[in-house]
């Protein structure tokens, strides 16, 4: 496995599972604790049309839905109380597009609770950008692209130097910690390394760079999304192309400007790495989407298969929350066959290794 990051201790290093020891043991005794973070998506909207959205089903609907404000506080309260750390909103769709978003940054600085947001960077205005900027731990901007003609090629709209504008912004603005992300795909692929020295130039805190699955290019969902945007789409990878540019960009690593050129969670050809059998850990995550469903999966948006309750009524969410109910639902999951990817897949090779005691956990 090639370098992916100069310091080990990184918010991208899935072996931050290891603090997660208390919620392994309420997995193993079925126990469940509360999640540790929630995703919410405040609306289903969304103001770009990327060849390679995960959420096309959901946001090609002809219902657009959007969250009421109220209820998107209650939310965040019920989160507070329950037991969670930290909130992250992401889509779904694009979060910016909910016109109350700050509001709900503030709520949870307000109760002690950590925030973050996923976004695409064209934020609806001035207010709503330095608010973000002012709250949020970390934000993960998804630019995908080194120009404007890729960007509009990937995304559909002529916006790349909006975004960098915007970004710009929140680095004057002194976010925490700010992310220029680039998903790499047959189109853009050839831009990495150029994109890497745009972050840098821009002041960015951190380039956080991995490939999209393999097994998703290959997938129906895929198929689907690429005849809606009328693209043609040669589904091959130049590994040796793209390993190049991530030492390249590695070489740009400073102590104020970090490069993550994840692929521990691939293999060399962009395969799913998938060491388990059973889906087990989905329980340190909670996933509330815009349409009132609450789900155990981040990666599975909008599929029924992984639903576990409405939200509209939250107290619905804390009496199923480690039900019989919960527990089948993860067992029904064959990750080796129902998932295009997966989050937290080295985190259940964690829990296995804890779970046999392979750490001699009692032996520091």
């Amino acid at each position: 496995m090639m370098q992916e990051w100069t310091n080990p201790y990184n918010s991208f290093n899935s072996y931050k599972g290891l603090l997660y020891r208390k919620q392994f043991d309420g997995i193993i005794s079925g126990n469940f604790l509360p999640p540790v973070e929630v995703n919410i998506d405040p609306c289903n909207n969304c103001n770009l049309n990327c060849i390679w959205c995960n959420a096309k089903k959901i946001i090609n609907r002809n219902d657009k839905v959007m969250m009421t404000t109220e209820h998107l506080l209650e939310l965040i309260d019920f989160c507070a109380d329950w037991g969670v750390k930290a909130i992250c909103f992401a889509g779904g769709g694009e979060p910016t597009l909910h016109p109350y978003l700050s509001i709900a940054f503030e709520r949870c600085h307000d109760l002690g609770l950590e925030s973050a947001i996923i976004t695409n960077g064209l934020f609806m205005n001035e207010e709503q950008l330095e608010n973000i900027a002012k709250y949020a731990r970390w934000i993960g901007v998804s630019v995908d692209a080194d120009c404007p003609g890729t960007y509009e090629k990937c995304k559909n709209v002529d916006k790349f130097d909006n975004v960098i504008d915007n970004i710009k912004k929140l680095v004057d603005l002194g976010s925490r910690e700010v992310t220029f992300k680039y998903l790499i795909h047959p189109e853009n692929q050839y831009g990495v390394y150029n994109a890497c020295k745009i972050a840098k130039d821009i002041g960015v805190d951190c380039f956080h760079s991995r490939l999209i699955s393999t097994r998703y290019l290959d997938n129906k969902e895929y198929n689907d999304c690429k005849d809606i945007n009328s693209n043609s789409v040669e589904d091959t990878f130049d590994f040796d192309e793209i390993n190049k540019q991530f030492d390249m960009c590695r070489k740009l690593d400073s102590d104020d400007f970090k490069v993550f050129t994840i692929r521990h969670k691939q293999d060399g050809e962009g395969n799913r790495r998938i060491l388990f059998n059973k889906c087990r850990v989905s329980s340190l995550l909670c996933m509330f989407e815009a349409n009132g469903t609450t789900s155990i999966c981040i990666d599975r948006k909008g599929d029924v298969e992984t639903m576990l309750c409405r939200h509209d009524n939250v107290e619905n969410i804390r009496d199923i929350w480690g039900s019989h109910y919960h527990k089948k639902l993860i067992g029904d999951i064959d990750p080796k066959t129902d998932c295009s990817k997966c989050t937290m897949n080295v985190y259940h090779e964690i829990l296995n290794a804890y779970e046999q005691d392979l750490f001699c956990k009692n032996f520091p």
